[in-house]
Parts: structure tokens; C-alpha cells; sequence
């Protein structure tokens, strides 16, 4: 893998995209480049995620996730957070590297693997994060190994964060 994972400024999520058995939004949020809570804000059941949301910043890799009822997970978009300004209302902007289908396995268990049936969840173990997100990290397209680099493109970025997706044009 040539991600650098133990980089502390980027951190890596998954987020849900079946709200309900009925309610897909998968392909809403692909071509409208954002992802949102499923719940609202005043309902109970949605309070956590929208406390999560909170701690996900600009440059932070984004995954969406599908989970069956038996642990069947399933990534079937990466990409990356560009904006943030929409986070008091369960939404995130990012911009998808990879929208086709990626990952269909069961979801990682044991300690440290966090509750995959949930909305939103940070994916922190090392090898987690190597297995889902390794399609962007080993890809040969250019303009994903700027933002995969082993160098991290985003060390600049200290208090400027959200001047990621103007970076992000220049590079396209």
C-alpha cells in the first residue's frame, strides 16, 4: 500500500446510502458529489451521527457502504471530502474518485472494527483501511495518486483545509 495511514490529519469514513429498503440514494449522491444522514437531525435514532459528522474534515477519504443482514458489506464509491459547509445538516460535499462497485465482503469485525450497521463510521484499523480503500491508493490515474501520494498531499494544509477542492481544480 502506498498510502501513508498513519497520517493524523486525514481520517477515513463510511456512510450509508439505503435509507430503508426502499430508499437507495446511491446514485443521488454520485452524481450530486455530497453524501448525507439518512435521519434528521431532531430524530433520536440520528442524534450520534449527527455528533460524528462533526469531527469529519476536508481532505478525509469518504466510502459508501451497504451492509446486509449478514455482515455482507459492500463499497461501492471512494472518494474524498471537499466541503464541509453543510454539516449542521447531516451533509458533506466529496468529490468520488471511484463510483463503480469495489468491495463485497464481510464487514471487519473484532476490536477496533466499529459497528458497520451504523449511518456513519470512522474506519480506523490500518488494515481496514488499506483493504477498502485500496483501489484509490494503488490507482494509475494521476489525479488520484496526487491526493494518494505517499508524500500526503494534504501536509499543507494545516488551517487552510477548506482550500482543498480549489487545489484539487488546478490539479484537473
Amino acid at each position: 500500500m502506498n498510502a501513508n495511514t498513519n497520517n493524523l490529519m486525514r481520517r477515513y469514513w463510511a456512510g450509508g446510502y439505503h435509507f430503508g429498503q426502499e430508499n437507495n440514494q446511491f446514485d443521488q449522491f454520485i452524481h450530486n458529489e455530497y453524501w448525507k444522514i439518512g435521519w434528521g437531525k431532531e430524530e433520536e435514532k440520528g442524534k450520534p451521527f449527527y455528533q460524528k459528522i462533526n469531527e469529519v474534515k476536508i481532505g478525509d477519504f469518504f466510502a459508501l457502504k451497504s451492509l446486509g443482514g449478514q455482515y455482507d458489506l459492500t463499497i461501492s464509491a471512494l472518494g474524498i471530502v471537499v466541503n464541509t459547509k453543510s454539516k449542521e445538516e447531516g451533509e458533506l460535499g466529496i468529490k468520488w474518485l471511484k463510483s463503480n462497485f469495489l468491495y463485497k465482503e464481510k464487514a471487519p469485525k473484532g476490536t477496533g472494527a466499529g459497528n458497520w450497521f451504523g449511518t456513519l463510521l470512522e474506519i480506523k484499523r490500518q488494515e481496514d483501511i488499506a483493504t477498502i480503500f485500496q483501489p484509490i491508493f494503488e490507482s494509475e490515474i494521476e489525479e488520484l495518486r496526487a491526493f494518494t501520494a505517499q508524500s500526503d498531499a494534504f501536509n499543507f494544509w494545516h488551517d487552510e483545509r477548506e482550500d482543498i477542492y480549489q487545489d484539487y481544480l488546478k490539479i484537473n
